[in-house]
């Protein structure tokens, strides 16, 4: 992969697991009262590299999820169109997120500890180019 490709599908993904992070189908509700936003202080860094290969798959799979959504909200008949679709994407989105193996709490709490530290965001980075690199060398995208 090119170095300006590898920049873009950085980009690309972090703007994923931000835009992910809002979805409002990612955010799981519980009946704590607890909202689920956490300070920095208390956000979990030290994942283990089978959960960060999880959201690696998972962050990939719902940045595809939006990117086909996204065309299809925008261009919506009317605004209760537009919310249909925008939780049919969020829906998949968990769909995708619970098939990598992670539940939603956990790629939410790991995509906050990725926005919280550098140094995890670039291992997970190279866990993606690795997981494309492998999808590319199968033919597959």
């Amino acid at each position: 992969m090119t170095r300006v490709a590898t920049r873009s599908l950085a980009a690309a993904l972090t703007l994923a697991f931000a835009a992910a992070a809002g979805q409002p189908a990612l955010a799981q509700s519980d009946n704590s009262g607890n909202s689920g936003g956490q300070s920095k202080q208390d956000v979990k860094t030290d994942w283990s590299e089978k959960k960060l290969e999880q959201f690696a798959t998972a962050a990939t799979d719902v940045k595809e999820v939006f990117e086909e959504y996204r065309p299809k909200i925008k261009n919506a008949e009317n605004a209760d169109q537009a919310n249909k679709m925008q939780k049919q994407a969020s829906d998949d989105a968990a769909k995708a997120v619970k098939s990598s193996g992670l539940s939603v709490q956990e790629y939410n709490r790991i995509n906050q500890a990725i926005q919280a530290d550098k140094g995890l965001r670039d291992r997970v980075m190279k866990i993606i180019r690795k997981q494309q690199g492998q999808g590319q060398g199968q033919g597959q995208q």
